[in-house]
């Protein structure tokens, strides 16, 4: 609160010894000169607060610095988003499938190999299933997934 107080009294101080100072002058020439500094005496005691303040004391600063800042900063939000995508898409991927398939009676534990796919989108490369070959669940694959039969393999749990 001090703070606050002296810069309203400073404040004070600096326009009641320009008005005093106005009111002194005679010429219309100084007078205008006059009123001018003084303007421009009361705008730096209304701004002394920003005057006094400091940036941090962390070395040089440039805008390169900063600039080079915020794109390793925008890099690791994308490949943090891109993470976070690609676990998405392999997670619903398999539980759509694993889903289908107690559509059709069958118990089913699906793992899902991703890739990039149209400008870095991760599409289904190849699906691995730990029961033997069904034609109805590697026709929904097929078709609701886009992973060809060829891409997909059955497994039974003995030979694992």
């Amino acid at each position: 609160m001090s703070f606050l107080t002296s810069w309203l009294l400073s404040v004070i101080a600096v326009a009641f010894f320009v008005s005093i100072a106005e009111t002194l002058m005679a010429d219309k020439r100084v007078r205008e000169v006059g009123h001018m500094v003084g303007g421009l005496l009361l705008l730096l005691a209304l701004l002394q607060p920003l005057l006094e303040m400091r940036l941090p004391d962390s070395g040089t600063w440039s805008f390169d610095d900063y600039f080079a800042q915020v794109s390793q900063r925008e890099e690791t939000y994308r490949k943090n988003r891109d993470e976070t995508l690609w676990a998405l898409i392999k997670e619903q991927s398999e539980t759509y499938i694993e889903d289908k398939a107690k559509e059709l009676g069958l118990s089913v534990c699906a793992e899902v190999t991703l890739q990039s796919g149209d400008e870095g989108v991760p599409q289904v490369a190849s699906v691995t299933l730990d029961i033997p070959y069904s034609a109805e669940l590697s026709q929904v694959i097929a078709q609701e997934l886009g992973t060809a039969e060829d891409r997909q393999i059955w497994r039974t749990k003995e030979t694992g």
